[in-house]
This record gives structure tokens, sequence and C-alpha cells, in this order.
């Protein structure tokens, strides 16, 4: 079925201390692995959107994040019936609190797995986008930081 407006769909790109993403199978993605993603409900906040999908489907209560990019996805064959519009915001979240316990319904299983790693496996288009997005985001504040040690007195 073709809905009349797109989605609003706000994602996470949890990071543990060794700079791991955690990345879950979507049924709704053909299993695909991606980051964990949900609706955001008529007069939520993102941010409240957010707290609210991480914690349904990974029991993982987010305490920090800040905004990464915004992508979309426009009737892809690669999720569910293939005529769905959804609008992707995604937030790096790097603190957290708790243990991952799947919703099971959403997610079937998930891994924390490096971030180049991460981009050799079937990743949902959205993910892979932003996955690709915070290595290129990282590397531009790693070349200021070299660039201001190196000018440093």
């Amino acid at each position: 079925m073709l809905e009349d407006t797109p989605a609003i769909v706000v994602g996470a790109l949890i990071l543990n201390k060794k700079n791991e993403i955690f990345l879950a199978k979507f049924p709704k993605w053909r299993s695909a692995w991606a980051i964990p993603a949900g609706k955001v409900k008529y007069g939520e906040t993102l941010i409240e959107a957010l707290k609210r999908e991480i914690l349904e489907e990974t029991g993982l209560h987010i305490l920090d994040s800040d905004f990464l990019r915004i992508g979309e996805s426009i009737c892809d064959e690669g999720f569910l019936d293939g005529k769905r519009h959804m609008v992707f915001i995604d937030f790096v979240c790097t603190k957290y609190d708790g243990q991952v316990v799947l919703d099971d319904r959403e997610l079937k299983d998930y891994k924390w797995i490096n971030l180049e790693s991460a981009l050799n496996i079937n990743l949902t288009p959205a993910t892979k986008c932003s996955i690709e997005a915070l290595l290129s985001y990282w590397g531009e504040i790693n070349v200021i930081r070299r660039a201001y040690k190196s000018n440093s007195i």
C-alpha cells in the first residue's frame, strides 16, 4: 500500500567504548543488518522518539545523541512491499545504559562490529550511508586536530 506521506524515522548509530557499532538483523529489510530505528509518533520530539524506539527494540537507554545525517528511502524493493517512503534522521550515540535485550519482533539478531568491517556485510542502504558519513566526519575531525597540533606553539 502506497502511503501519501513519508514516514519520519529516527535511527541510532550506537557505539561502544571500542568504537564498534551495534547492528541488528531486520526482517522488514529481508534480514539485512541495520542500525536500530523507528517511526516518530505525532507529538514526539526526535530525541524522545529515538530514546523510546531504541529502548523498545534493544533494551538500551540512550543517554546522549549527536545529529549525524538525514537520508531517505523511496519505494526501496528491499523493504517490505517496496511501496514506502521514509525520511531517516540518524544520530550517533556513545553513552547508553543497560543490557541488550532484543524485542524479537523488529530485530532478530545483533552484533557489535568495527565500523570499517561493517561496510563489508549485508547492510541496508541507509545504514551503509550513515556509517560512511560517520567515518568521513571522523576523518575530517582528525585532519583538523592534526593541523591544529602541528600549528600549536
